[in-house]
């Protein structure tokens, strides 16, 4: 009967996802702030995760893809504010004095495109 409350019991935990699998020699255990996105990042994606509006910092070129190579379609002026559909990960890149791999996902004056999530800001 033992036997059987212990394998049930190992059965629960690991269904519950409190038993997590050992990590392998050599390696330490993922931690929270090991894993997290820098803060720059996550409030790039919180308000435009969804669709919203947002403002640029500086001068911003609207790109084809979420690559600072891509094609340009045009660009959006220092302090306009925009349409923003979302944010999603594309190339890393240093502009408007961050580094970041986030970019939004917008629509401004007809054009429709990607910029650099650290040249945005909140629409109060």
């Amino acid at each position: 009967m033992k036997q059987g409350l212990r394998t049930l019991t190992l059965a629960a935990a690991v269904a519950a996802g409190t038993l997590a699998p050992a990590a392998p020699a050599g390696a330490s255990p993922a931690t929270p702030a090991a894993t997290a996105e820098p803060a720059a990042q996550a409030a790039a994606r919180r308000y435009c995760l969804y669709g919203g509006y947002a403002i640029a910092k500086e001068n911003i070129k609207i790109r084809t893809k979420p690559k600072v190579n891509a094609t340009p379609l045009g660009l959006v002026l220092k302090n306009k504010t925009f349409s923003c559909h979302h944010g999603e990960d594309g190339e890393r890149y240093t502009l408007c004095g961050k580094t970041s791999a986030v970019w939004q996902y917008i629509t401004y004056n007809g054009m429709t495109g990607y910029i650099p999530g650290t040249c945005t800001k909140p629409r109060s």
